[in-house]
């Protein structure tokens, strides 16, 4: 299989994306294209390829997190957006991201599924960078000691970049917009297991109703009062649920429901209409 051959089949991942061969066999032809460029020292054909590498891992990660975010394996999900998005940003020093290969389209897509995600809170490590490799040359890097490789440049087929061989941690922080968002604060159980006590009801109700991970979708935050009956539990005299600070009694209670975040889903694909008229609680 060719560069030509390899480049259409990406083209139309669409229509292909449930082959097992783009996740089993591809790989393995694209790196053995690659060493065989290499080993013919032609440094462009080697560079399309690392790019067609990148390319595919970007739409297999993409479409993995919409299988695991449909068995519910949400957190797995999340981290496989991630490593996408990583792998389209990799890309973009190198090939114009456009919908050729509908990394434009994952790219948004991978955007909009973040922000309807409940992880709002990561960890962040501070640490002290004690040793610093090229991953081309392995030379030790300090601000008086370089090697002529850049970083970000594509190096007989792979990308340059600094390894952190040694290192001291200075501390761990609590943020919101961390480097990378795999660090996702979860509770801990008193026997230190893992809890995951987040609501992912709102992500529940668009990923039932999507059928293929190339659904164009969108959404819009608005607010909507919701049932009393969904607020037995509040007192009278508690705080109301619509987080306004005043006694249940003297806002939302005077209404015909408690005003809550809510968000209206726009499907290009619309599912059956009983589809859309569930609720995510």
């Amino acid at each position: 299989m060719n560069e030509k051959k390899i480049s259409k089949y990406l083209k139309e991942i669409c229509n292909n994306y449930n082959d097992d061969f783009r996740f089993n066999e591809l790989p393995n032809i694209i790196k053995t294209n690659k060493e065989i460029s290499i080993n013919e020292k032609d440094k462009e054909l080697a560079k399309h390829y690392w790019c067609l590498q990148k390319i595919l891992k970007s739409q297999n990660k993409y479409i993995d997190a919409f299988i695991n975010m449909k068995k519910e394996e949400f957190y797995k999900g999340w981290c496989e957006l991630e490593e996408s998005q990583i792998s389209i940003h990799f890309l973009s020093n190198h090939l114009i991201i456009n919908n050729d290969y509908h990394l434009e389209f994952i790219d948004v897509q991978i955007e909009k599924f973040q922000k309807i995600f409940p992880y709002k809170i990561f960890f962040s490590t501070e640490f002290l960078e004690k040793e610093i490799r090229c991953s081309i040359c392995d030379k030790v890097i300090t601000p008086r000691n370089k090697c002529e490789h850049k970083v970000g440049e594509i190096y007989n087929g792979e990308m340059c970049s600094r390894k952190i061989t040694d290192f001291e941690a200075l501390g761990i922080a609590i943020v919101k917009n961390p480097t990378h968002k795999y660090s996702v604060v979860f509770a801990q159980s008193d026997d230190k297991t893992t809890l995951d006590n987040y609501n992912y009801a709102m992500i529940k109700y668009l990923i039932e109703r999507l059928i293929s991970p190339f659904d164009n979708w969108n959404y819009e935050f608005t607010k909507k009062r919701h049932p009393h009956t969904r607020y037995k539990h509040i007192g009278r005299n508690d705080k109301c649920p619509c987080e306004s600070g005043k006694k249940y009694k003297k806002c939302c209670l005077l209404e015909e429901g408690v005003l809550r975040p809510h968000v209206d889903f726009i499907f290009n694909n619309p599912p059956p209409n009983e589809m859309l008229k569930m609720e995510y609680v």
